[in-house]
């Protein structure tokens, strides 16, 4: 009989121990993790029915009073929010200081977001063997409200500037000296890209909430200012000489000062939360210091006319019967056209034309403006451009008050860039209330706006969702009372432009009530 010798028992039992601590600990793992996961759940749960019974508060209130002030629905909000989280055994707080609260954000025209954030501690119970006693678990929701039939209800509310490209490198690039950027209204990228804003100029880039699905990078001096939110879906490297600052500034990335630019938050009494790590090798600062974790991915904003496109609400005119002659104009006289279909039309001598109110169909050869007349296009009229550019590029002036401009899926470039006095408004009345330039999603051409000061006067909602646009300050401030929604965003020049968001001129779809939706779970 083969017997085993002493030390090899000795050894067996040795290698039985550690395996066995080995198991306790994975099962502790295990266990542990498992009550975390499911407690993490279970907020995120009630996270989610708090925002959903803020918002469903407010979405109540305004569609029998749209007037209700702000702090009214905002108290009332927050009531019923933290009445839902204590439903579920949670206490939040009336702010999201310590990411266990309620916040409410109104922005113009009855639109309006509820952010709820809860943190709470899953006790562990083998992990505390390891001095693990507690998991953290902190999760967010946010509810979004829009009253559409409202007076001044807009379609994508609350937003001054949107760019919808996800695939883009950039979404939103500044380029030039001046400072450009919104008011009352938020810029919202839905580039995924590393540069999805990117600060290559020596401007400034301004916006009410600055949200960006990608990351966020300085090549200038060009400096970044929300005034309220800041929020960054990526990494945020600050290389240049630039500041970016907010209220409350979010990254769920990397921060990586390596430049004398800073990241503010409401001159140091803010708030910052990095979700990664924050490495300052340059001579820039953080302020007030990031606190780890509580930003959270920046969502995307689908495009908020495509259900109406797809119900066929924009559906190109109809094409006038008879022939399409030209009318094209060289001198120095003064010109009147009636509606109807025309090859082309173009004025490019010093006299001044007229196109009496009504619809226009052009099918090849698009409209120009390029001399020193002006042009005049009454109040009223469409502008369907078939084929080729709509280009008003002069030096003479440019009126088209209550005017509809579409361009079809095979027309060429839209340019709104003539450096006498522009005065662009939309239709006051009928379904294309507010709305100034509806470009077909499959047209893919470049649509141009420029400022050059007081002298111009533009208004509306520029819809362009597959077009690349340039928005250009050329001399002093320019004020344009704009939305823009396109694909990407180009904003350069020399002066200052800001797009003055204001309900009450832009598009409001189809008469929907008050709506609510999950921005973030």
């Amino acid at each position: 009989m083969k017997t085993i010798p002493r030390t090899a028992k000795a050894q067996v039992i040795v290698v039985f121990s550690l395996v066995l601590v080995a198991l306790l600990v994975f099962t502790g793992l295990a266990v542990d993790g498992g009550l975390a996961y499911a407690d993490r759940r279970a907020d995120q749960n009630a996270a989610d029915s708090s925002a959903l019974a803020g918002a469903s508060s407010i979405a109540n209130t305004i569609n029998q009073s749209p007037t209700t002030p702000c702090a009214t629905l905002t108290n009332a909000a927050i009531a019923a929010a933290k009445q839902n989280a204590a439903k579920n055994n949670l206490t939040i707080e009336n702010n999201l200081d310590n990411h266990n609260g309620v916040e409410v954000t109104c922005y113009p025209n009855n639109v309006y977001d509820v952010r709820v954030m809860v943190t709470t501690e899953t006790e562990t119970s083998f992990m505390k063997l390891l001095s693990a006693n507690s998991v953290s678990n902190t999760v967010e929701a946010v509810a979004h409200v829009e009253l559409k039939s409202s007076p001044g209800g807009v379609l994508a509310g609350g937003l001054g500037l949107l760019a919808l490209s996800k695939t883009a490198s950039s979404g939103v690039t500044l380029t030039g000296t001046g400072n450009i950027g919104t008011k009352d209204g938020d810029i919202h990228i839905n580039s995924n890209g590393d540069n999805a804003l990117l600060l290559a100029g020596t401007g400034t880039v301004i916006g009410q909430n600055i949200k960006a699905v990608g990351g966020f990078n300085t090549t200038g001096t060009g400096n970044a200012t929300a005034t309220a939110r800041f929020d960054i879906g990526k990494n945020l490297p600050l290389k240049g000489t630039g500041n970016v600052k907010g209220d409350m500034i979010n990254v769920n990335g990397n921060v990586n000062l390596t430049g004398t630019g800073s990241l503010i938050a409401r001159n140091g009494s803010g708030v910052i939360n990095v979700n990664g790590t924050v490495t300052v090798t340059g001579t820039g600062t953080v302020s007030p210091a990031a606190h780890k974790g509580g930003a959270s991915p920046v969502p995307t904003i689908e495009d908020p006319f495509i259900p109406l496109v797809n119900n066929g609400y924009f559906a190109p005119p109809a094409k006038p019967a008879g022939a399409c002659p030209a009318a094209s104009f060289n001198d120095n006289k003064n010109h009147t056209i009636s509606p109807g279909c025309y090859s082309s039309i173009s004025n490019t001598g010093t006299g001044k034309l007229t196109m009496n109110s009504g619809d226009y169909w052009i099918t090849t050869g698009g409209i120009v403006n390029s001399g020193t007349g002006s042009i005049t296009i009454n109040d009223g009229s469409t502008i369907y451009v078939d084929k080729g550019d709509f280009t008003l590029t002069g030096t003479g002036n440019i009126t088209a008050r209550e005017v509809l401009f579409y361009m079809g899926k095979n027309a060429g470039t839209f340019s709104l860039t003539g450096t006498g006095s522009v005065s662009v408004t939309p239709k006051t009345t009928g379904p294309y209330k507010g709305l100034t330039l509806f470009v077909d999603p499959a047209n893919n051409k470049q649509v141009a706006l420029t400022g050059t000061g007081n002298v111009t006067s533009i208004n509306g909602t520029f819809y362009a969702p597959s077009s690349a646009l340039v928005l250009k300050g050329t001399g002093g401030t320019s004020v344009l009372r704009a939305q823009v929604i396109c694909s990407t965003a180009e904003l350069t020049g020399t002066g200052n432009l800001t797009l003055q968001y204001d309900g009450d001129l832009f598009f409001g779809g189809d008469g929907q009530p008050a709506s609510v939706i999950m921005l973030k779970k």
